[in-house]
């Protein structure tokens, strides 16, 4: 069965648009950006006006604002909304969610920053958003709807017992794989495994490819392109897949709860995003000392995410790309808002501070600072260990913390959270 056959399977069976949204997408790549703003334009002022009619937490702030004023200037109109977080909607999820809502899913992320988050999505956004996704890595590394994915990671990544989700993967030609029980006994078959199913894409987490890098041993490259998401892609890590393992490594980043996509451009110079289904604004952080995103999905009104703070630090560059590409990018994604290791002494330490101290180290390839109980321990995994970097590290992170006590470890165990992802701050 060829590929857009089988996604029209899923487009029926979950309400969703992806064939529709990837020609779409494709059609309109190449537009100046001039003409892609006038479709956000479009698209933004549409959305206003639907959860103006049938959502109750926003009808009463924008009953104001009459179609003719939000179809004029939709981007002033949407400053009037407050600003948002999971807290809120938390807080006050029944009275946002809009009647009558178009078909959705109801969701829950994977907790990492506490207990799960209940949203609900449009299914018309989750289809836009994977079409995105496949237009992207078709445009980046000649992706096709015929290829086999093989999905290294957890839950989040679309793994599930669920019947329903098992055949939307199969026809989706997705394999998945815990990399982190990973050993060196079932290096070989998974060997096989990608050999017998002609795998050439691989789609997980950074920790969880490394785990699998690690393990295989390989003297010849194994696949095509590697697409990393959900964590930090380091430099020297991306190095390392790119002369061993693949020809590429293609990062991606997006949050199905804020309706949000964006793959990593070929020149390596930012991220293009969605940008005609998600409004993206910055605001300044005083804590993390750095810009905030802050989205708005255009295309999902049975839980309206408008003007939400996602908790990502990033930047926005707008104008055409040498890529082919338009969309505009998101560029400097330095971590979480929530990645901040707080002192005795009142300060606190963002999390890009620490990739700063140990990259610097070419000995150096992961790092985990954990505060537990009081008690601050950093483990490193290092290629090579001798006393003058023992005596290196220990003074760089005397200065750095100013003060506060804390134990080295280079051979400790990294914690994943249950979803096996990998945080380098984990302060409890």
């Amino acid at each position: 069965m060829r590929g857009e056959a089988r996604l029209r399977i899923i487009d029926f069976l979950r309400g969703t648009n992806v064939v529709q949204s990837l020609r779409y997408f494709n059609t309109i790549k190449s537009h100046p950006f001039e003409l892609l703003c006038e479709i956000q334009k479009k698209n933004l002022a549409e959305f206003l006006i639907k959860i103006r009619d049938v959502n109750n937490f926003y009808r009463d702030i924008l009953l104001n604002s009459s179609p003719a004023s939000i179809k004029k200037d939709p981007y002033s109109v949407l400053k009037l909304l407050p600003i948002v977080d999971k807290n809120f909607i938390k807080d006050h999820f029944e009275l946002m969610l809009s009647n009558p809502a178009p078909r959705y899913e109801e969701k829950y992320t994977g907790g990492s920053s506490g207990e799960p988050f209940r949203f609900r999505i449009d299914s018309l956004s989750i289809g836009r958003l994977r079409a995105f996704d496949m237009f992207m890595w078709n445009h980046s590394s000649n992706f096709s709807l015929n290829d086999n994915i093989l999905v290294v990671g957890g839950n989040s990544l679309g793994k599930s017992r669920k019947i329903i989700s098992i055949v939307y993967n199969y026809l989706q030609r997705r394999t998945f794989f815990d990399g982190q029980v990973l050993v060196e006994s079932s290096s070989q078959k998974l060997y096989q495994l990608l050999r017998r199913m002609n795998i050439k894409y691989i789609y997980g987490y950074p920790s969880s490819i490394r785990s699998l890098f690690d393990a295989m041993h390989l003297e010849n490259k194994l696949v095509d392109t590697v697409f990393t998401t959900s964590e930090t892609l380091q430099a020297d890590f991306r190095k390392e897949l790119e002369s061993g393992f693949c020809n590429t490594v293609i990062d991606v980043y997006g949050a199905h709860d804020g309706g949000i996509v964006a793959d990593e451009c070929q020149g390596r110079n930012g991220f293009h995003q969605n940008y005609t289904d998600c409004y993206v604004e910055t605001i300044f952080n005083k804590e993390c000392g750095r810009n905030e995103l802050v989205i708005t999905n255009l295309f999902s009104l049975s839980l309206p995410f408008v003007r939400y703070k996602l908790g990502d630090l990033g930047e926005i560059k707008y104008g055409n790309c040498s890529c082919g590409v338009n969309f505009p990018k998101i560029y400097n994604l330095t971590g979480r808002t929530r990645d901040l290791l707080r002192l005795k002494n009142g300060n606190s330490l963002h999390g890009s501070v620490f990739n700063d101290l140990f990259y610097g180290f070419s000995e150096i390839d992961q790092y985990q600072v954990i505060r537990k109980n009081g008690h601050l321990k950093i483990i490193l995994k290092v290629r090579k260990y001798d006393d003058t970097l023992k005596m290196l590290i220990n003074n760089k992170l005397t200065r750095l913390l100013d003060g506060e006590d804390f134990v080295v470890m280079f051979d400790g165990i990294f914690q994943y959270n249950k979803n096996s992802k990998f945080k380098s701050i984990i302060d409890e």
